[in-house]
Formats: C-alpha cells, sequence, structure tokens
C-alpha cells in the first residue's frame, strides 16, 4: 500500500485499523476520518499554535531591549568614569600648579551640584 501522508501509517503498521496518525496517536478506519480528526485537530491548535509564536516573539523584543539598556549602561558607566578621571586628572594639576582649587557645589536654589566623588576628594583627597 502507498503512503498518503507522512503521519499516515498504512494498514499492515496500523494492525487491525486502516490507518494511524502519528500526529493524534491514534488509529483510524478510513483515510477520511483521520484527515478530518488532524485538520480538526490543526484549526484548533492554529491560534495556540499563532498565540505561542506571538509570545515567542514578543519575549524575544523584550530580552533584545533588555540588552541594550545593559550595554547602554555600560557604556554611561565607562564614560562617567572617563570624565571624572578626566576631571580629577586636571583639577589635580591646578592644585600642583596653583596651590588651591574652589568649586561650588551649591548654588543657591537649594540645588547640590556636585557628586559623591566632588564631595569624597573635597575631604579625603587634599
Amino acid at each position: 500500500m502507498k503512503k498518503e501522508k507522512e503521519e499516515v501509517v498504512v494498514k499492515e503498521e496500523a494492525g487491525n485499523y486502516g490507518y494511524y496518525s502519528k500526529l493524534l496517536k491514534k488509529p483510524f478506519d478510513t483515510l477520511e476520518e483521520l484527515k478530518t480528526a488532524e485538520d480538526e485537530y490543526n484549526k484548533v491548535n492554529a491560534e495556540k499554535i499563532k498565540l505561542a509564536e506571538e509570545k515567542k516573539a514578543d519575549a524575544k523584543a523584550i530580552e533584545e531591549s533588555y540588552q541594550k539598556a545593559m550595554n547602554t549602561r555600560k557604556l554611561a558607566g565607562q564614560m562617567i568614569q572617563e570624565a571624572d578621571a578626566e576631571y580629577i586628572k586636571l583639577r589635580n594639576e591646578f592644585i600642583k600648579k596653583y596651590g588651591s582649587y574652589h568649586i561650588s557645589i551649591y548654588d543657591g536654589s537649594n540645588n547640590l551640584n556636585a557628586t559623591v566623588s566632588d564631595l569624597f576628594n573635597a575631604f579625603f583627597r587634599w
């Protein structure tokens, strides 16, 4: 006998039944019954499959966005460290050359214009 579909097993392999569906893991008497049952199964599961694919795509988008955020934070942190290092280097050179350097950390508007490193440096790195 000839195979109609890959999921269909002919009579010799299906035991007492005419056809066996590998998709449904179930025997059928006729090929039409098998095709009808598989079509119904595919219709019911098509929406589930579609939702699962959408969920997977949405999750991938979130993961990519998260990775982008982490890379941006890493880059921003490196840029801040480089800018702080340049600031400290220039300030220290200025202090060596002229003896002192003054910076205001209060601008009169109740806003502090200092970073933690400024305050740390002011007290501990004379």
